[in-house]
């Protein structure tokens, strides 16, 4: 029995980029290998906007899908300091968040916007990368 696992990993996405994408990273592993060659995030970097109402950032991600910069949208709307930096939450640490947005952080899909509810407020997370 063999387990493939595949990566996502993005190639380049910065605030003044207009192309960003994915290459992928895949690894078969056999039953006796097991999953001890599979390599764990320990950090994360994303971005977040932060509001009080979940009508706001699901019209957020709306914006997103029509092509909107993040950037943009989380110096308009976040009331999180980080908003004045685009949104930009910097590289942090497994556990360093709160739960919702830590599983987020760490399992979610990279580079496309999540929708997270905390005891904050409604979190739009968009993971750059983790390593």
């Amino acid at each position: 029995m063999t387990v493939q696992v595949r990566l996502a990993v993005p190639y380049k996405d910065s605030p003044d980029s207009k192309e960003s994408g994915l290459f992928y990273v895949q690894k078969v592993l056999s039953k006796r290998e097991g999953l001890k060659g599979f390599y764990m995030a320990a950090t994360a970097h994303a971005l977040h906007i932060l509001v009080k109402h979940k009508e706001i950032a699901e019209d957020i991600i709306k914006q997103l899908g029509k092509g909107a910069k993040f950037q943009t949208l989380a110096k308009k709307y976040s009331s999180c300091p980080s908003g004045k930096k685009g949104g930009d939450l910097g590289e942090f640490k497994r556990g360093q968040m709160v739960p919702a947005f830590d599983k987020v952080a760490f399992k979610g899909a990279i580079l496309e916007p999540h929708l997270v509810k905390t005891k904050f407020g409604w979190h739009v997370i968009k993971v750059l990368y983790r390593t």
